[in-house]
């Protein structure tokens, strides 16, 4: 089993990556924010059920 803070860095990695990756949406023409984030939080809970955290909910950086 992994320690906490272990667990917290791949779970900030993963949401820096979502985070960056809407920019990269929006450069090819996708701008559903609400639909991106919707798909986002489904794929971050997935982290955090498979890391026996609590899920916190995304948010895209401004």
């Amino acid at each position: 089993m992994l320690p906490v803070a272990q667990k917290q860095l791949i779970i900030d990695e993963e949401i820096r990556a979502w985070q960056l990756g809407f920019g990269v949406a929006r450069e090819v023409g996708f701008d559903d924010r609400d639909g991106y984030v919707a798909e986002a939080n489904l794929a971050l809970r997935r982290y955090y059920d498979d890391l026996a955290m609590t899920p916190k909910p995304f948010t895209i950086a401004n």
